[in-house]
């Protein structure tokens, strides 16, 4: 079990969380790495191990003194897209949040990404329990969603 694992633990019982979970919809399959579902909302996570200033901009990401940005967002968008659809499909409504989480202990963020929230690992499960949805969901709800997500999905072991 990792730490982000652990850490997710620490949501509680009105939380669903599912590690390396494959979801299918809208002609496209994506491994999420975390996926949390609570009575806020759906939240997918994306880990990072980068150290240093990592500085956030647009839609990328740049570490320390390199010179050259890298493209984080790609899964997430992906990752959010198939989320979507799945909730579609069955006319489900939920805030679908996705999380960069940097889990290295001397990461220091700078600036932010406007589609995606990056936090640091100290962060994650606070920012999960305090963000506020545009429609709180049920327990039957947050149920619903946790096994459309496992439903013909799997978990992915390789």
């Amino acid at each position: 079990m990792d730490k982000n694992e652990k850490r997710l633990l620490e949501l509680g019982s009105s939380y669903i969380v599912l590690h390396s979970q494959r979801v299918t919809a809208g002609g496209s399959s994506q491994v999420i790495e975390h996926l949390a579902i609570g009575p806020n909302g759906v939240f997918h996570i994306r880990t990072e191990g980068s150290a240093g200033i990592i500085r956030l901009t647009t839609e990328r990401i740049q570490r320390g003194e390199e010179k050259g940005y890298e493209d984080a967002t790609g899964l997430l968008y992906r990752n959010e897209y198939v989320l979507k659809q799945k909730l579609r499909s069955k006319r489900l409504e939920a805030d679908v949040v996705g999380l960069l989480c940097f889990v290295h202990p001397d990461c220091r963020l700078e600036g932010r990404m406007p589609a995606f929230t990056a936090v640091r690992a100290d962060q994650l499960t606070e920012f999960i329990q305090s963000y506020k949805p545009k429609k709180l969901l049920s327990v039957a709800e947050v149920k619903e969603i946790a096994s459309l997500m496992e439903a013909g999905s799997g978990r992915n072991t390789g």
